[in-house]
């Protein structure tokens, strides 16, 4: 079976991620001096909610090797493939992380794709991906 990661960038919903037992890495966000990953310690309601106050505007940071290295580790144990899904090359480090991680577990079915889009572009890459994993593809 092929399972399919993706980042916090993707915005994707709680439902979809159900639905087609997607995996998100989340991105860092930095909101004055705190650090969240994005969809776990802080949601998308508490983002905007405190955004308007929040000096200087928050930034977001990509998600480490170890964090990919993590994700991987569990679905490689159950020994299926992955094909993970990434924010654009050319405005994150996203996607250098999950290749980083993916040198910890050479010789693993393990590819990346770099979506070269953001947030609903990555997810519409994410979901078709999804889509063929389901139908055997």
């Amino acid at each position: 079976m092929v399972r399919i990661v993706t980042d916090s960038a993707a915005n994707l919903s709680t439902d979809l991620v159900e639905k087609h037992n997607i995996h998100v890495v989340p991105l860092r966000v930095q909101m004055g001096s705190d650090t969240y990953r994005e969809g776990i310690d802080l949601t998308q309601e508490e983002f905007f909610r405190r955004l308007p106050t929040t000096n200087p505007l928050p930034s977001t940071s990509q998600p480490t090797p170890l964090d990919f290295e993590e994700v991987y580790k569990e679905i490689l144990a159950t020994g299926d493939e992955i094909v993970s899904v990434h924010l654009s090359s050319d405005l994150s480090g996203t996607y250098n992380s999950a290749r980083n991680a993916m040198l910890s577990f050479e010789g693993s079915p393990i590819s990346i794709v770099d979506s070269r889009s953001v947030s609903a572009g990555i997810a519409l890459h994410a979901l078709a991906a999804a889509r063929m994993a389901e139908a055997g593809k």
